[in-house]
């Protein structure tokens, strides 16, 4: 499924040294520590020092997605539990990397194999606090960079070798 993740990362694969793995954080305006983190100049500047420059991390800036409340025909009881309602710059991600829903932050790291198809796997996030976030996104950025500089040559740019060595090392 095309969407600006995959897209960005078909042009970044022709780049030399680049591996066909990557990361892309989702999250929402709902996720303030993940934001804050992200948006300062010095922790972006360590998480890109840790990701390193064959391995690229997007991230996306959507528009808060709100809860709502379920609609029931009249006459009808039912629970009003709050439903959280996608926001609509997620939507292609969220189908994508088959994600139920971006209530929480998530760390998903892909793979686009010829035909298209991709392959993720996500990794959670931490939004308690500043402090928390950025731990979470170290943490996640780590696994990934530790998972790709374990990759074996013949798999840097095989998309099923490097997603099956991928998954491996951070199962």
């Amino acid at each position: 499924m095309d969407n600006w993740a995959t897209q960005l990362a078909e042009a970044w694969k022709e780049k030399k040294d680049v591996i066909n793995i990557f990361g892309v954080i989702v999250y929402t305006d709902a996720h303030p520590h993940i934001k804050k983190v992200l948006v300062d100049d010095d922790y972006w500047k360590a998480l890109d020092e840790l990701s390193g420059p064959s391995w690229p991390i997007f991230t996306i800036r959507p528009a808060k997605g709100t809860y709502g409340l379920p609609q029931f025909p009249r006459g009808t009881i039912g629970m009003m539990v709050p439903v959280y309602k996608e926001p609509v710059e997620n939507k292609q991600l969220v189908e994508a990397f088959g994600i139920r829903s971006t209530d929480k932050p998530i760390f998903v790291l892909f793979c686009q194999e010829d035909d298209g198809t991709i392959l993720s796997h996500r990794l959670p996030l931490k939004d308690n606090s500043i402090e928390d976030a950025y731990a979470s996104l170290k943490e996640a950025a780590s696994l990934g960079k530790k998972a790709v500089d374990g990759l074996k040559t013949q798999n840097r740019n095989n998309a099923i070798g490097a997603y099956n060595a991928i998954t491996q090392q951070l199962e």
